[in-house]
């Protein structure tokens, strides 16, 4: 759970999505417990009035905690337009455990003292940083950069970056059975053509939970086309060469508080395309598949090369 502390300016408080101060409380997804200051003040101002935004492990679900040092009278909350809340000042703590990212909360606290006098109205607006929630298998079609608050990846979530670059920044992530790769395993180019090279993947996180697995791998190079055999099986044609298999892509793995996160990262270049079989196919195997005769090969052919591995920056 984290907990992140609102600064207060004039008579209005505000908290935006880009917020990154947050501190750690002691215990994850349950609600904060304040320990307010043992001074006791006679009136609440908003210098001595301490508010924090607390995110729950659940996407979207956050809760507003309040705390002042001990005062006489009591507090009356007024949370938007709803009914207000009344709670006895010298308890010095407050939680709304209902808030939801991406919104607006307007609150307003008011304190009177033991003879009903008011003797302070204070106005607070929170605006709740909206959570990226990631979902299914996202294909990259272009370089891309995600940053938000926090970001959920949903159970059995892949990301396949192929060429592409992904940056991935947040204050926390959290990961479930997620799946970040380069390019599938089964993956291969067209017949004789070389693998492509998978692209650089960089997360950077102050904290990250949950179980994340990491593929570096280059596109498997093409297999060579095999050669044919002549209508009246007197001729072989030999096949041609594989093309070589992509490099693995880069990492860079920087989350500063991995106690709660598992990785698995496996580090491997495309394998080699095989080389086509000297007279491997029939003379009315697909031209486009296959060398047919007359031979336009002169020699045998050839297998690729693996690509090489990725580079691993685990921080």
């Amino acid at each position: 759970m984290k907990a992140f502390r609102l600064i207060l300016f004039s008579s209005l408080f505000l908290l935006t999505a880009c917020a990154v101060e947050l501190k750690d409380s002691d215990t994850e997804g349950k609600a904060a417990s304040p320990s307010s200051p043992s001074i006791f003040i006679h009136t609440l101002t908003e210098t001595s009035l301490n508010v924090q935004l607390v995110g729950l492990p659940e996407p979207q679900a956050y809760q507003v905690v309040f705390q002042w040092p001990a005062a006489p009278g009591r507090l009356v909350i007024q949370k938007n337009s709803q009914q207000p809340v009344e709670v006895f000042a010298h308890q010095r703590s407050f939680i709304d455990r209902e808030v939801t990212g991406g919104e607006t909360v307007t609150y307003t606290l008011q304190h009177f003292n033991d003879h009903n006098e008011l003797l302070a109205s204070i106005p607070i607006s929170v605006q709740i940083p909206r959570d990226l929630i990631l979902d299914g298998d996202i294909q990259l079609r272009s370089h891309r950069e995600i940053k938000a608050h926090r970001i959920f990846l949903l159970p059995r979530t892949v990301i396949t970056t192929e060429v592409f670059n992904l940056k991935m920044e947040a204050e926390e992530i959290h990961f479930t059975d997620s799946t970040i790769q380069n390019f599938k395993s089964e993956v291969f180019r067209a017949s004789e053509s070389h693998g492509r090279s998978g692209g650089q993947i960089q997360i950077r996180s102050t904290s990250g939970s949950g179980r994340l697995m990491i593929f570096l791998r280059g596109e498997n190079g093409g297999n060579g086309k095999p050669g044919g055999i002549s209508y009246n099986k007197k001729f072989k044609c030999f096949g041609t060469d594989g093309g070589h298999g992509g490099n693995a892509g880069s990492l860079k793995l920087q989350i500063s508080d991995k106690s709660s996160l598992k990785t698995l990262i496996t580090n491997e270049g495309g394998r080699a395309g095989q080389a086509g079989g000297y007279g491997a196919v029939p003379y009315n195997a697909p031209p486009t598949e296959s060398i047919q005769y007359p031979c336009s090969t002169k020699r045998e052919g050839r297998s690729g090369r693996d690509g090489a591995r990725g580079t691993v920056d685990n921080l």
